[in-house]
């Protein structure tokens, strides 16, 4: 929710008031797509060693950290380098976020309604992208200037990690479907093996 709304605010607060450049501005940000699919590329193997909670919960803090940085660096914003870096590691970051998230949704859904509760879990995904966009507007009129938006962003990211901290735990082990004691490709080579005996 939180980057929805600062994607809106900075993109408008980059342009009209710091005076950026419009067509370089997006220059840099679609570019950064490029980092966002490098970080779920990373994504998945740090979710695979670290575990899902615990690489939701780095990758989560790490964006609330530079949310917070950034807002300290307000003289700086005119510098290309500090806004590129800000971009493209924040689509790093999300892009780890994004696969470890997905991966948390399939650990906590229940074996039994995986696809139905995997589903609603995406949908509340959704929501939080919604919500973000529809509150920008107010948020920026409610608080005194866009550092004081990040920085509450920060924080507010901040809390959202320790909740799942605190109230998401995962299962120790996938558990695994009934009567499959092996993959199936580890099944087809053994009927292979067994084929090649006889």
């Amino acid at each position: 929710m939180g980057n929805s709304a600062l994607n809106i605010i900075a993109s408008k607060h980059f342009i009209t008031e710091v005076g950026w450049d419009k067509k370089a501005y997006t220059y840099l940000e679609s570019f950064g797509t490029w980092f966002s699919l490098g970080g779920a590329f990373i994504g998945g193997f740090v979710a695979s060693k670290l575990g899902a909670k615990r690489s939701v919960v780095i990758a989560g803090t790490l964006i609330a950290l530079v949310w917070i940085t950034f807002s300290q660096l307000e003289s700086f914003w005119t510098e290309e380098w500090l806004i590129r870096s800000n971009m493209w590691v924040l689509a790093s970051l999300l892009g780890l976020f994004s696969v470890s998230l997905f991966t948390l949704f399939m650990n906590v859904s229940e074996r039994r309604v995986a696809a139905s509760q995997f589903t609603a879990y995406m949908a509340l995904l959704n929501l939080s992208i919604f919500l973000g966009n529809k509150v920008a507007g107010p948020l920026e009129s409610a608080l005194s200037s866009v550092p004081a938006v990040c920085f509450a962003s920060g924080l507010f990211h901040l809390g959202v990690m320790t909740f799942v901290i605190l109230a998401i735990k995962p299962p120790e082990e996938a558990p695994s479907l009934p009567g499959l004691k092996m993959s199936f490709a580890d099944q087809w080579r053994e009927e292979l093996k067994k084929k090649g005996e006889e």
